[in-house]
């Protein structure tokens, strides 16, 4: 176990010094994990995990996906409280990251890809051309996601759904596709998919 979390297990009250290791954006990324694990198992229903699991994952997202499980299995306590914030990094990550996140995700089971899927089903915003790109970029993202934790409903829906007018969500899966290390044959099949009548 990391060093920190020994201390708390012989020592629970080193949480109050945790917390504020934890809130220390100048400390070490491997120090704030290592405080961040040690308060998940001794206070994982604290309301300030609310105001801190947005920086625990950012966090994360830059572990090297050798030791990104470990990471997560010692934060299983307030996986409820990272769920969210590693499924919204999934929208700006570079492959390597995508990978990272994919790993930590998985680790979290079926509640992880229902809050994935929670944007997917929604049409893109009317707002700029800014905002409807952005979006589409996140959904796209969140459905390859999905896929790659064994989930393929999203990505099969988005490509069948028609947008006659603005086909970019489309184009960001299968793109995506090909960005993020997806077997090739895959690719096709799923490029196929948008074709085909019989994907509800």
């Amino acid at each position: 176990l990391p060093l920190f979390l020994d201390v708390a297990v012989a020592k629970p009250s080193v949480s109050v010094d945790a917390w504020e290791i934890l809130a220390d954006v100048t400390a070490r990324r491997a120090t704030r994990l290592n405080a961040a694990a040690a308060l998940a198992r001794f206070a994982p229903q604290d309301q300030r995990w609310n105001g801190l699991a947005t920086q625990v994952a950012s966090l994360l997202v830059f572990e090297k996906s050798g030791s990104i499980a470990e990471w997560i299995d010692l934060l299983q306590p307030v996986q409820s409280w990272l769920r969210e914030p590693l499924a919204d990094l999934v929208a700006d990550a570079e492959p390597a990251q995508f990978g990272t996140l994919a790993t930590a995700l998985a680790r979290m089971g079926t509640a992880a890809i229902a809050t994935l899927g929670q944007e997917t089903t929604s049409p893109l915003p009317e707002s700029s051309e800014e905002v409807r790109d952005a979006a589409a970029k996140r959904r796209a993202r969140q459905a390859l996601m999905q896929l790659r934790l064994g989930e393929p409903t999203s990505v099969l829906r988005l490509l069948r759904r028609k947008f006659p007018d603005d086909p970019r969500l489309q184009t960001y899966i299968i793109h995506g596709l090909a960005e993020y290390d997806f077997d090739p044959n895959l690719v096709s099949a799923m490029a196929k998919a948008a074709e085909r009548d019989d994907v509800k």
